[in-house]
């Protein structure tokens, strides 16, 4: 899968997670909603050397929009291992809740839900 293929899948996601949304089911669109922030978070750039300058506060660049950097592209190894970290968190979750619990449906169900994006 290339870097094309990477952001068209996480597009798809997008989309799914608006159209359950209107569809008004409330747990895929959490689940998507989750999934997409891990996404987002895998994308951030770690923060860099930030050098005090005189007259300014400590810390702080000066400018508007100084500090803005691009996001990360992610590869679509990057992106599997994101999606595969999550569904291992969930299956985490899942091992602690007792067995048919209304809880343990929902994660059993998010689930199946974002191993399709694998």
């Amino acid at each position: 899968m290339s870097a094309e293929q990477a952001a068209a899948l996480v597009a798809r996601i997008r989309q799914d997670m608006l159209d359950a949304m209107k569809q008004r089911q409330r747990t895929k669109a959490e689940a998507l909603k989750s999934l997409l922030a891990r996404i987002s978070n895998a994308e951030a750039v770690a923060p860099g050397d930030r050098r005090v300058m005189d007259g300014v506060v400590a810390g702080a660049a000066p400018g508007v929009g100084s500090t803005d950097v691009p996001r990360r592209v992610l590869t679509s190894a990057d992106l599997h291992a994101v999606i595969y970290d999550e569904v291992q968190e969930i299956a985490t979750a899942l091992a602690q809740v007792d067995g048919n619990t209304d809880y343990a449906v929902q994660l059993r169900a998010t689930i199946v839900l974002i191993q399709k994006y694998l």
